[in-house]
C-alpha cells in the first residue's frame, strides 16, 4: 500500500531588485471604461510599465490589468520630469 506524501511548501525573503519589464504606451481616446488600453504583463517577470501623459486638468486615463487569482500586488505611480 503507497502512503500519500505530505509536502510542505517554503518561502524565502528575496533582496529588492529591479527587473526590466514589458513597457505600454498610453494611447488616446481612453477617457471611458470602454475604451482602457489594455496592459499585459511581461510573462518573464510578470510586471509592467505604463507610461502616459496627463493632457490638461480633469483628464481621465483608463487601463486594464488582467491578474491570476489568489497573488499580491504593488501599484507604484509617479511623475518624470517632461525634460528628460
Amino acid at each position: 500500500m503507497r502512503r500519500n506524501r505530505i509536502l510542505r511548501p517554503r518561502a524565502e525573503a528575496l533582496e529588492t531588485r529591479a527587473l526590466l519589464s514589458t513597457i505600454v504606451a498610453e494611447s488616446e481616446p481612453n477617457d471611458l471604461r470602454r475604451q482602457a488600453n489594455v496592459v499585459g504583463l511581461d510573462p518573464s517577470d510578470g510586471q509592467a510599465v505604463i507610461e502616459g501623459t496627463v493632457a490638461a486638468g480633469g483628464d481621465v486615463d483608463q487601463f486594464a490589468v488582467r491578474l491570476p487569482a489568489g497573488g499580491r500586488y504593488r501599484l507604484v505611480v509617479g511623475r518624470t520630469d517632461a525634460s528628460t
